[in-house]
């Protein structure tokens, strides 16, 4: 029991049935200016997380807005950093944006992920 919570241990369930949510993985969307906003899924987990101080928690992204996933996309067609505009280069540290930078690139910061301020 000392594994602790292990990604992708959900429960196959109709995403029909509102009460169920709580049981899911964390669900988040993001707005266009990136901002993380907690979509109501996977309260249970959420509130554990909370109550054992965790400072990161996987997530599920649920939407994103258009305009963020812009941001992605340029951030994802470049091949460094100085190819960026500004907007996106200030988001290089975002967490959604892990998956698609190249943590090898020297040009591109180290990243921590935190979620302490949803919900």
């Amino acid at each position: 029991m000392n594994e602790g919570y292990k990604e992708g241990e959900c429960k196959s369930v109709s995403r029909y049935i509102p009460f169920y949510y709580s049981d899911l993985m964390i669900g988040v969307n993001i707005d266009a200016d990136g901002e993380i906003h907690w979509a109501g899924w996977g309260r249970n987990r959420l509130c554990i997380a909370k109550i054992l101080n965790l400072n990161e928690i996987p997530v599920q992204v649920h939407v994103r807005h258009r305009e963020w996933q812009m941001v992605r996309d340029e951030i994802r067609n470049v091949e460094s950093v100085n190819e960026l505009t500004d907007e996106s280069r200030r988001h290089l540290t975002h967490p959604d944006l892990l998956d698609i930078i190249d943590e090898g690139d020297p040009q591109k910061p180290e990243h921590k992920t935190s979620y302490d301020h949803l919900a």
